[in-house]
């Protein structure tokens, strides 16, 4: 049976001459897993807003073509006619979140449906093993992966026949990746068709049962054959890892008995780690444990006294809390690129803290920014914003570089980009490199050493602990 027929789609922003979306046509049947893949910008995660109304309901763009959910034409239906049959987890899941604790979060689209307090009971039950958050907890002090886990546990619970899901694992380690494909797996034994815009198929390509190419606004190829998947997914496996001899013997970064906590809740207890200038040093670690807090804590965000909880240190000087001397020294990238795009264009977003012109031009053109340059960052797609946010802060040549997931919405093609100018910013200008991140082929090609973070301690190793970690 077809539960999803799209015939024709075209898609125009007004801000565009051209088409996102050019003549898109496929069929989902009933319990498929579909998994929908393609650069970025190529018109994915704007298929699924015509899917589910946001497109033209909520953002204006001219739409032709046919999109039916069963035997209805969405033309013809309002929001409030398809929210319980198609259910969307965005890429950007901090703009999805409307409550202030967990279990009200997840509650929150059941209530408005209308569902009985003993049926929301259980089915928040069902879903508490996978989630593996506490329904108490508030959404602020969460993770990335974390908020993530909370939408997708909201989108879970309303049971619609088709879930839509835009980029599910970005946010997501190794093994709760690997949960969460088995979970939604298991729901189309139940019924339930899924489409999964994704770019890790090294994980997702396993549990799809069709492959989905996009290519500039058209889809290019529709794959059915596993062995025809599977080797769609063996293409991307290749990445070039590089020995690095940038390291010296100055420390960049030293951390001594270093313990941090939110309130009563302890993240990180006695932590020591030295890191080299020039080093390349990968955060590995499950959802929630600390990594982001360890960055933020290098960085200057988060406070510390150094004679209260343990010792920081940068190029050999003890860090203060007004940090004088050291400004300009620390470039952070955020999980969300959101939270740090501010400019008109990325032109003028990359220029902002630049380190000087040259350097600039530099940047722009080994981040092959040159078409994106007068585009508003806040128009660009979830992946184009992050390559923008990471350029943006290179831009300033930092002496130390720090990367919360900075592959995340990243295709294969621009995935290898950032690592290849990564690694030839830390060869040419010495930069040191610290790098969280839950995608293997970004941890292989950035990693000189491992910093494991497992119960607020860490273990430290070489690039053998990748694999062994991503097993």
């Amino acid at each position: 049976m077809d539960l999803l027929r799209v015939e024709g789609l075209q898609v125009r922003y007004p801000i565009h001459k051209e088409p996102s979306i050019k003549d898109v046509s496929f069929i989902m049947k009933k319990g498929e897993l579909v998994l929908l893949t393609g650069k970025s910008g190529c018109g994915k995660s704007t298929l699924l807003k015509c899917i589910n109304l946001t497109i033209p309901h909520f953002i204006q763009a001219e739409m032709r073509g046919v999109i039916c959910i069963g035997d209805r034409n969405t033309a013809s239906m309002q929001v409030q006619d398809i929210v319980s049959l198609v259910g969307i987890m965005w890429q950007d899941v901090e703009a999805q979140i409307v409550n202030l604790k967990v279990e009200d979060e997840l509650a929150f689209g059941l209530e408005n449906l209308g569902v009985e307090v003993s049926e929301i009971t259980r089915r928040l039950k069902v879903l508490k093993p996978l989630l593996k958050i506490d329904y108490t907890a508030f959404i602020h002090s969460l993770s990335g992966g974390q908020k993530q886990r909370v939408v997708m546990g909201a989108v879970l619970s309303m049971l619609p026949d088709l879930i839509l899901l835009d980029e599910p694992l970005a946010n997501l380690d190794y093994e709760s990746s690997k949960s969460f494909l088995a979970f939604i797996k298991s729901l189309t034994g139940m019924g339930k068709s899924i489409l999964m815009v994704e770019h890790r198929l090294d994980m997702a390509a396993h549990y799809c049962d069709r492959l989905l190419i996009m290519e500039k606004g058209v889809l290019v190829r529709d794959i059915d054959d596993r062995d025809a998947i599977l080797e769609e997914e063996r293409k991307r496996k290749f990445f070039r890892t590089l020995q690095n001899g940038n390291s010296r013997q100055e420390s960049a970064v030293s951390i001594n008995n270093l313990s941090f906590s939110y309130g009563h809740k302890s993240v990180l207890s006695n932590v020591s780690i030295d890191i080299k200038a020039g080093e390349r040093v990968v955060v590995l670690g499950e959802n929630g444990c600390g990594k982001t807090t360890l960055l933020k804590i290098i960085s200057g965000l988060l406070p510390v006294r150094n004679s209260e909880n343990g010792m920081l240190k940068l190029f050999e000087a003890p860090v203060h809390k007004k940090r004088k001397g050291q400004e300009g020294m620390i470039g952070f990238v955020f999980q969300n690129p959101n939270h740090q795009l501010f400019m008109d264009s990325v032109y003028n977003e990359v220029c902002l803290n630049g380190f000087n012109d040259k350097f600039v031009e530099e940047i722009v053109e080994l981040f092959e920014l040159d078409e994106l340059l007068s585009r508003h960052p806040l128009s660009l797609s979830q992946g184009q914003k992050r390559l923008v946010a990471v350029a943006s802060v290179v831009a300033s040549k930092p002496k130390i570089l720090l990367l919360d997931e900075p592959t995340i919405g990243q295709d294969y093609d621009n995935l290898h980009r950032i690592t290849e100018v990564l690694n030839a910013l830390n060869q040419r200008y010495g930069m040191t490199l610290i790098t969280v991140t839950h995608d293997k082929l970004a941890a292989k090609a950035l990693c000189d050493r491992v910093v494991e973070i497992a119960q607020g301690g860490i273990s430290v190793g070489g690039v053998e602990i990748v694999d062994q970690y991503f097993s």
